[in-house]
């Protein structure tokens, strides 16, 4: 079964979130406003301060959490087609010893 699909996404998930860490952060460079400047433009300024950078930890805690679970739910594949070919061959090898 293949996951690429998802991990697709995850690194989408990550990538986003990278990108509004960094606008978050950018929005805290040091900017000239004048007097006349409305209250609502300077609170929508420091909103995206905020959030931007909030927003983008989550996503990029949910992209990695994805990834690593998808990682895990493949390697658990691998070990039981593993432990089901053993005892494949194990049963084999005693139905012949039967005949």
């Amino acid at each position: 079964m293949s996951y690429s699909i998802t991990k697709r996404i995850s690194y989408i998930l990550i990538l986003i979130g990278v990108l509004l860490i960094i606008f978050g952060l950018w929005k805290y460079m040091p900017k000239s406003f004048s007097s006349q400047t409305s209250d609502s433009v300077i609170m929508s300024i420091i909103a995206k301060r905020i959030t931007f950078p909030i927003l983008g930890l989550i996503l990029t805690v949910i992209g990695y959490a994805f990834l690593k679970f998808v990682r895990e739910i493949e390697e658990e594949i691998q070990l039981l087609r593993n432990e089901l070919s053993r005892l494949t061959k194990v049963v084999e090898a005693q139905g012949k010893d039967t005949k």
